[in-house]
């Protein structure tokens, strides 16, 4: 790849931007990153990064849409790529009307199919059409719409990504990603949907005992590309969360026509990851579609397959993906900080008797996160910037904290 090429990546505090930007480093490219603070971004210890910080979108989104033009215009960047779904959303917004006048390259799919990945219940239509396993789910705008919802325990979570609100007088967009929620009883549930109606539509399903599973890959011309997937062996948050440790596996044959007819069914184009939720032997079950940069990027960088480059160069018609493709690899990856927050929250304990069955055990745990691992197998770390890792685990842990004291 020219290396005189340059690219914006954001929001540069998503689990994935580290890992990322090593990939494209490596690749050849110059890179800009936009955040909402710098100083809580662990990015800004990476030297051939160069960090910009732009309006929250949580406040104005339109100020941060108006900052993000500015920075490409500025720096004549050659591509954007968003790594988390509130950028996704900022920058697929802006395609049509801004990016184009630029000359600019966008790194994720068209709108429409963006639409798709920023919508749960839209991925649930078009899971079920292309085969997959289904969890029963209902979709609720207003308390009575979860009437007769029977299912318990179940979770509650906004079936979109991402919510816009409009203010009133001011008449601008503020973005909202909300939070999930479980419940034991409709009383719980109806009360929350009519307390968090602002950021409804909201999903609702049963919460299923299981082992979270990653399909990913690069979708073109009907075909992916590229098949890596992956396990999770601990949760960040055992309640549910995204890993702090996964290993690497292989997908199975069956599974593979399915997710070829999803990405079809919506459009897609470019690299994906399909979350899966494995309750037995026999049973797994579709859980969403990530239509951007996913926080384990590590493991499959690990594993050879060095999705961010490739996704980029697919955009400038610069890769042969039969001569990409390694074979399998089995291997390993955690993350140093995530990791520790696992142990506190295993210490801790469950929050309710659902959780109770299959906790973890605090000192196999304890064991676990103190097993020795060679440097290459922790998240984000770079042999040419060996403390990396370190600042960006320690990072992870503040900035958790510190959200918990807000």
């Amino acid at each position: 790849m020219d290396n005189s090429k340059h690219i914006i990546l954001g929001f540069a505090e998503a689990i994935a931007a580290p890992e990322v930007c090593f990939s494209l480093h490596d690749d050849g490219w110059s890179i800009s990153a936009f955040t909402r603070n710098i100083r809580k971004c662990s990015l800004r210890y990476l030297p051939f990064v160069d960090l910009h910080e732009v309006p929250a979108p949580e406040d104005n989104a339109q100020k941060t849409m108006e900052a993000l033009f500015k920075l490409v215009d500025v720096l004549k960047s050659d591509a954007i790529m968003p790594l988390d779904d509130t950028s996704l959303w900022l920058c697929s917004s802006m395609a049509e009307n801004k990016f184009h006048k630029l000359n600019c390259k966008q790194i994720f799919a068209a709108p429409d199919a963006v639409a798709v990945a920023l919508d749960k219940a839209r991925q649930i239509e078009a899971a079920r059409a292309a085969g997959f396993s289904v969890p029963a789910t209902l979709v609720a705008d207003t308390p009575s719409d979860a009437n007769d919802w029977n299912v318990f325990p179940c979770i509650a979570k906004p079936a979109l990504a991402v919510s816009t609100h409009h203010t009133g007088k001011e008449g601008f967009i503020r973005l909202d990603k909300g939070s999930a929620s479980t419940f034991t009883n409709i009383a719980q549930l109806k009360n929350w949907i009519g307390d968090n109606l602002e950021s409804g539509p909201f999903l609702i399903q049963p919460l299923i005992r299981g082992t979270g599973e990653g399909i990913f890959g690069h979708f073109h011309n009907g075909k992916v590309s590229g098949w890596s997937g992956h396990r999770r062996l601990r949760m960040m948050n055992p309640h549910g969360s995204g890993s702090s440790a996964c290993m690497s596996q292989t997908v199975d044959a069956e599974i593979k026509p399915k997710v070829e007819s999803f990405l079809h069914e919506i459009g897609w184009s470019g690299f994906f990851m399909v979350e899966m939720l494995r309750q037995d032997t026999e049973t797994t079950w579709f859980m969403e579609l990530n239509g951007r940069a996913w926080g384990s990027m590590a493991l499959a960088r690990h594993a050879g397959f060095n999705y961010p480059a490739w996704m980029v160069e697919s955009k400038f018609g610069g890769i042969d993906f039969l001569a990409a493709i390694p074979k399998f690899k089995k291997c390993e990856a955690r993350h140093i900080g995530r990791d520790i927050i696992h142990f506190l929250f295993v210490f801790k304990g469950p929050k309710n008797s659902f959780y109770r069955e299959g906790w973890p055990g605090r000192f196999s745990t304890f064991l676990k996160v103190l097993k020795p691992h060679s440097l290459k197998q922790f998240y984000n770390y770079h042999p040419q910037y060996p403390a990396f890792f370190i600042r960006d685990g320690w990072m992870t842990l503040r900035n958790f904290f510190s959200r918990r004291r807000e």
